[in-house]
């Protein structure tokens, strides 16, 4: 394996997979996949294979999303100072993990043909885009800002625009969704829970405005570990009483940092498509899977049954594909043998340690 060659395997799965061939969904695909990665990081990400040999035994080293905040958890090809690194939120005591790629290549392949799966799945469809994601200058190593900028570039019609600065520019918005109902062009909105909140807070109350036929918005969860006063259910009323937005178009989406790869929920896609069912949990592409494990023994949890989340991110090139979270959530099942994600809040700091990962003392193992 190099890392061209991989790159090329993780398009030619994407293009699998929009093509619906039913090899895409193959658990031997993803087995051997997933083999020949963790064979190349192993031998190329110095700290995972450290970690990996403090777990004797052990055939998926799961690596503790906590452990980007206190080690380079990036391969050796990767200098220190790449121009690609992205900062997590950072959880309750406030400090971010590190992400540094050597491109963001592998990333934009999942990425996009994940967006297209998901959320905009109708062929041709020409959209403009309206951003209420902090922009580079706010937020400069936000991963959720580059993907907002490669969708742009992609999807863009070449008249819509970012509205999230330092504060909510609601006039510059009100002003782009009035012309693109004027053009009758559907608007592809994307947005935090927070922003769709202030973007609640501050419109002018009963002003209401009618967008195209096809307009959608994708919304993504603040910080976690951080309590927010939102009501997705409330907003969501809001969205679609104000601006006449289907409810099925309201899609969330779940990513992380320390994850090339975000999921979605499958509402639109069901609507438009019709070849899932409408869930409001998380579905990703065939290259990413999900294990829910118990969090006394760490053994996987049967379908359905409620665990601790880890993940297998074979976009994941840079960094260790092969991640254990806090979160708490139980797998859907959905067609061709896939799942989605149902996501049911954290893990509580006592089971956390009491899980059998003492987080600190594998640190101290890798070095």
């Amino acid at each position: 394996m190099n890392r061209a060659a991989w790159l090329t395997l993780l398009q030619t799965w994407a293009n699998d997979w929009e093509a619906n061939l039913p090899d895409a969904f193959s658990d031997a695909r993803f087995a051997a996949a997933q083999a020949q990665l963790l064979a190349w990081q192993l031998a190329h990400i110095p700290a995972f294979a450290a970690f990996a040999r403090s777990q004797p035994g052990v055939t998926m080293p799961f690596v503790p999303v906590t452990a980007f905040k206190a080690r380079r958890l990036a391969a050796d090809y990767v200098s220190a100072d790449s121009a690609v690194e992205f900062h997590t939120s950072g959880t309750s005591d406030g400090q971010p993990g590190r992400i540094r790629l050597l491109d963001t290549a592998a990333y934009d392949v999942s990425l996009l043909a994940g967006f297209r799966h998901f959320v905009l799945p109708e062929p041709n469809l020409r959209v403009r885009c309206i951003s209420l994601v902090p922009t580079e200058n706010v937020r400069p190593h936000s991963s959720l800002g580059h993907m907002v900028r490669l969708l742009f570039m992609h999807l863009d019609d070449g008249h819509g625009g970012w509205f999230l600065h330092e504060t909510l520019d609601v006039d510059g918005l009100r002003r782009t969704l009035e012309r693109a109902i004027a053009a009758d062009v559907p608007v592809l909105i994307f947005a935090t829970s927070l922003a769709v909140q202030a973007w609640l807070d501050v419109w002018p109350q009963g002003v209401t405005l009618a967008l195209p036929h096809g307009s959608r918005l994708m919304d993504t969860g603040g910080p976690k570990g951080r309590t927010q006063l939102t009501d997705r259910t409330q907003q969501h009323l809001w969205l679609t009483t104000t601006f006449g937005l289907a409810p099925e178009l309201l899609v969330g989406e779940l990513g992380m940092t320390e994850l090339a790869t975000p999921r979605y929920e499958t509402t639109l896609r069901a609507h438009v498509v019709g070849d899932v069912p409408p869930v409001r949990a998380y579905a990703g592409p065939p290259w990413l899977r999900t294990v829910a494990l118990s969090t006394s023994t760490q053994a996987p949890v049967p379908l359905g049954e409620v665990g601790m989340l880890a993940h297998v991110d074979l976009a994941n090139l840079d960094t260790p594909a092969f991640l254990l979270t806090a979160d708490l959530g139980r797998l859907v099942p959905l067609a061709n043998g896939q799942t989605a994600v149902e996501l049911l809040g954290r893990v509580p700091g006592a089971e956390w340690r009491g899980c059998g990962l003492d987080v600190e003392a594998l640190l101290a193992e890798m070095g």
